[in-house]
């Protein structure tokens, strides 16, 4: 949770102050080190609340125990501006 500005398309700006996202996503592991995943949900912030359409791969080592490891890269639109990143994670699966 934080506060931050958004240049839109139109030069304005977009002010953001704890906007909590809410996306449900389904995903496929297309082999043993690669999946896919795209959903969607809401973006809700006091002043406006956003759309989104989430994608993403990522790319994950099964380790022993039913762990993963994963490393995902990700695509969002908001609907009024666009995001990516990345990031690294830890799985069990059960």
């Amino acid at each position: 949770m934080s506060n931050y500005f958004v240049e839109t398309g139109d030069l304005d700006q977009l002010t953001r102050k704890n906007a909590l996202a809410i996306v449900i996503v389904g995903g496929k592991k297309v082999n043993d080190w690669f999946g896919i995943y795209m959903g969607g949900g809401i973006e809700i912030e006091r002043s406006e609340n956003l759309g989104i359409i989430k994608g993403g791969v990522e790319f994950f080592k099964e380790l022993d125990g039913g762990w993963e490891a994963k490393i995902p890269l990700y695509f969002d639109y908001k609907f009024e501006y666009t995001a990516f990143g990345f990031g690294l994670g830890v799985s069990k699966r059960f």
